[in-house]
């Protein structure tokens, strides 16, 4: 199977690779894939459009807005301009400006407020152009996060694989297998 062959070279983290190991084919694989992190990983490492993965990465985090009430407005701010800036609309720099009232919210809070301000924050770093390989992955962890801290200590582990699976259709919806594809010579 040649498509392994390639993605194995990508150096997947070790349940990635072992999951690949199950699938029958590519295209099946990025359509059932349940782990939003995976997925957007692979889009960085194939150097998929940034503005796409921006895209995903602010709808990502503001799924878990919800969990901040009374502290959502730097969030959303940064969520938007960062989604802004991936249609053209925000600079660079706007979106490094913005991140810093979700830093800040991410540094004075505890919880789920902090794991969202951390998602918000990494989506303006993405879109500011600090295309560090850990900064897709980081918001859709600190947004899984987000959603374990929210919910009760019994519905944890549900609550980050739902949340995981959630983002995954997230994640192709900005970001098709078409995309995959091409950028992987599959």
């Amino acid at each position: 199977m040649i498509w392994k062959e390639k993605l194995m070279r990508l150096k997947p983290c070790g349940g990635a690779r072992q999951w690949l190991e199950s699938q029958t084919d590519a295209e099946t694989a990025w359509n059932s894939c349940e782990q939003a992190d995976w997925l957007i990983w692979l889009a960085l490492v194939l150097r998929i459009d940034r503005r796409m993965r921006v895209m995903a990465a602010c709808q990502i985090a503001k799924a878990v807005l919800k969990h901040t009430p009374n502290r959502d407005e730097p969030l959303l701010r940064a969520i938007e301009t960062a989604k802004a800036w991936s249609q053209g609309a925000a600079t660079e720099e706007d979106c490094y400006l913005a991140s810093r009232g979700a830093w800040d919210v991410a540094d004075t809070h505890l919880g789920p407020a902090s794991q969202v301000g951390y998602a918000a924050a990494y989506t303006c770093y993405l879109a500011s152009g600090f295309d560090y390989n850990s900064y897709d992955a980081a918001v859709v962890s600190h947004a899984a996060d987000a959603a374990v801290a929210a919910s009760s200590d019994r519905e944890a582990d549900g609550a980050r694989a739902a949340f995981l699976k959630a983002s995954a259709d997230i994640v192709r919806k900005h970001i098709t297998f078409a995309m995959i594809k091409e950028a992987a010579g599959l």
